[in-house]
């Protein structure tokens, strides 16, 4: 019912606001919420601080790009992000409205309206960094208020930092159509709570009264869910945190460790992991511990690495569970069955909001409770599952006693009591060796999987060594050993073998003009220039050394690749190398040396000569290309 609830109120919650031709939205006043269009919002990612006018200067609009594939989702950012869109208001009459951002992850929102005139209307900042005492109507979702004029239009701009993931659904609403929606939802969120904390307090008293861990276990779980479920909606940090900085920047990643742990010690507990062992039980522990470990570590450091793991441990997770439950119920565990069917509607229902986030599916109020659905949804179901098998043990253990007291009471039927007793054993010894191979099947299946793994390893380690790590070309050592390679070639064949040495013209003044980040920017453009005009698979492209490459041509006369080295130059000449909006001009020398190698000749006599070549292009001006003269040597 909860779930036809939100299908219904997400057919009716969103209409679509007017886009026309040019790109700015038409305000209407809608008696619902109405989403954004995507085709209308511009980004930019910032690469320098940057105020409010400077960002919507003429000069910038060509770095404005259209959203990406996913919408408005950007992943995990390391930057700000800044977004744009122009509004009109067609009504003869003035208007007021609010933009609503409902995604509650968010470090820091600023947020402006400008008019046509150059006048900024309204600035407000809001985000979890920004106190509830400074954010418009403090209230638990962000949003700001957007007043036009009769026929008057403006521009927004929102600059958006994320410690997380950067996703900012837009959504516009009315003043009095968001208020009829936030008492929604508050009660679509009051029931699901309600019904959280009731199952929390029976199963939590249950747990006192009868001394049973599982019921423990199950009230942990379900009080992390509470915990998760406040910190994703952005009702804990509005009425429960509202003060504390330290839990308003980490209850999210903080309560989902905190909930996969608990999730992770009850199905432990449920199936009865530890009693099974094997791989299931080393799975489990593994997980579990991995989340108890970015529990602790999100509570006092907040590490980078366990933010971008966070996601593909998080879907690793419900995989492995889901595998073991599957694994459990295929072996005849009547409690996997119930306890699969409670964690794969969670998973579906996570998925819906995954697809959200993936831009896949539209933002609306059934995928934003999707998952808090599925989880009223599991906790009901698991508590069903809990209390089945607790009936379910006690039936067993009172069959188990009424057979004792019959095989008292059939003391005539010993000896056949034996016999049952002995095929008995026998059955648990052939159980026993049925697990032992099992077992042995997993570990050579494990010991393959770990040499495959080494063998790739090995492979990646290998082509590191021979990689420059910053331009990802061959290195100087690959250079030397290709070089010597190919002259023995050419001396058996008696083919050409052809040298350019290319040499950035002044980059010692764009390192100290422009710093040595945008130096090495420089060398990834002509390298990237480089394999763009080597394209045979049998040349080579290396970085030399500092702002030195080398191109090594089999089969290739010094006249040929004169052609060659000159068309490098024009490339590398092209180059449209922009920084701070402005470009920076590159080009390069080249020196070229080649010829059908002689007997026992080294390597170092080709490399001289082009050296000596792109030493007299340099000193004869730059940007040129010289051939050496080996007739003379």
């Amino acid at each position: 019912m909860l779930a036809l609830l939100l299908i219904l109120m997400s057919r009716m919650a969103f209409a679509s606001l007017v886009l026309v031709q040019d790109g700015t939205l038409q305000l209407a006043s809608p008696a619902h919420g109405s989403q954004v269009p995507p085709a209308a919002v511009r980004f930019l990612l910032e690469d320098q601080s940057f105020d409010a006018d400077r960002m919507l200067a003429p000069e910038q609009d060509a770095l404005w790009q259209p959203l990406p594939r996913k919408g408005l989702n950007f992943g995990m950012l390391d930057r700000a992000v800044w977004l744009r869109f122009n509004v009109h208001n067609p009504s003869a009459q003035a208007g007021r409205w609010l933009l609503v951002i409902p995604w509650s992850q968010l470090n820091r929102i600023e947020f402006g309206v400008r008019q046509g005139d150059g006048r900024w209307s309204e600035q407000f900042e809001a985000g979890y960094d920004v106190h509830y005492s400074r954010r418009y109507g403090q209230h638990r979702l962000f949003q700001f208020p957007l007043a036009l004029a009769a026929d008057e239009q403006a521009t927004v701009l929102i600059r958006v930092e994320a410690k997380y993931i950067t996703f900012v659904p837009l959504l516009v609403w009315t003043p009095e159509a968001f208020q009829q929606q936030d008492f929604s939802d508050n009660m679509v969120y009051g029931i699901a709570f309600g019904v959280l904390l009731a199952m929390l307090l029976y199963n939590l008293l249950l747990s006192m009264v009868l001394r049973s861990s599982s019921y423990f276990l199950y009230s942990a779980y379900v009080f992390s869910i509470i915990l998760y479920e406040l910190a994703v909606s952005g009702y804990g940090s509005r009425y429960i945190w509202a003060d504390s900085a330290l839990m308003q920047g980490k209850a999210f990643s903080l309560f989902a460790g905190f909930s996969f742990f608990c999730a992770g010690l009850y199905v432990r507990n449920f199936l009865r992991l530890k009693k099974r062992g094997g791989w299931l039980l080393h799975l489990n522990t593994w997980i579990t511990g991995y989340w108890l470990l970015s529990f602790l570590l999100t509570l006092f450091f907040t590490p980078l690495l366990l933010r971008k793991l966070g996601d593909p441990m998080a879907l690793v997770t419900c995989v492995a569970a889901l595998t073991t439950t599957i694994h459990l119920w295929r072996r005849g565990d009547v409690s996997a069955r119930y306890f699969t069917i409670a964690w794969g509607q969670l998973i579906l229902a996570t998925m819906a909001v995954v697809l959200m986030f993936e831009g896949v599916l539209p933002y609306d109020h059934f995928t934003e409770k999707a998952q808090v659905a599925g989880f009223v949804l599991e906790t009901l179901l698991l508590s069903f599952a809990l209390a089945e098998r607790i009936n379910r043990e006690r039936h067993q253990r009172e069959l188990l006693q009424q057979t004792a007291l019959d095989m008292t009471r059939q003391a005539s039927e010993e000896r056949r009591a034996k016999l049952e007793a002995q095929a008995d054993a026998l059955a648990l010894q052939q159980r026993h060796t049925d697990e032992l191979e099992l077992r042995v099947l997993d570990r050579t299946a494990e010991l393959e999987r770990t040499m495959r793994n080494l063998e790739l390893a090995n492979r990646e380690l290998a082509k590191l060594s021979v990689t420059d790590p910053l331009t990802g070309l061959h290195n100087r050592r690959y250079f030397d050993e290709v070089l010597a390679s190919e002259i023995q070639r050419g001396q058996r064949q008696q083919s050409p073998v052809s040298l350019i040495l290319v040499d950035v013209d002044h980059f010692k003044r764009i390192n100290d003009t422009y710093g040595h980040l945008i130096g090495d920017e420089c060398l990834k453009l002509v390298a990237a220039t480089l394999r763009q005009v080597v394209v045979r698979g049998t040349d080579l492209v290396a970085r030399y050394g500092g702002e030195e490459f080398a191109v090594i041509l089999p089969g290739t006369s010094d006249e040929d690749a004169r052609l060659v080295a000159e068309r490098i130059r024009v490339a590398i000449e092209k180059t449209q190398f922009i920084h701070g909006g402005k470009r920076i001009s590159l080009n390069a020398s080249l020196g070229i040396a080649g010829r059908i190698p002689v007997q026992h000749e080294s390597s170092a006599r080709l490399i001289a000569a082009a050296d000596e070549a792109l030493y007299r292009a340099k000193e004869t001006g730059r940007n040129r290309v010289v051939v050496a003269d080996l007739a003379q040597r």
